[in-house]
């Protein structure tokens, strides 16, 4: 019961286990999650060359990141 009440107190960072949020990232004692907000395209009616175009942008982005994990959901 003790701890019911002790986690009731808790703020979701708390609870998260979340140290610090920062303008696109999630920082806790053991990592930092990054997050990019992708906005989708309809992709049926664009180009092959705009769809390319596209794709290699966000490699290039991802490139200049070390260490990465990409989590798809």
């Amino acid at each position: 019961m003790k701890n019911k009440n002790k986690q009731q107190n808790q703020n979701t960072r708390q609870l998260l286990g979340i140290d610090e949020i920062t303008e696109y990232s999630l920082k806790t004692a053991f990592s930092e999650a990054v997050f990019f907000s992708i906005k989708p395209s309809n992709i049926s009616v664009m180009s092959e060359a705009n769809l390319s175009a596209k794709i290699y942008s966000l490699m290039s982005v991802l490139k200049g990141l070390t260490g990465i994990e990409i989590n798809s959901r």
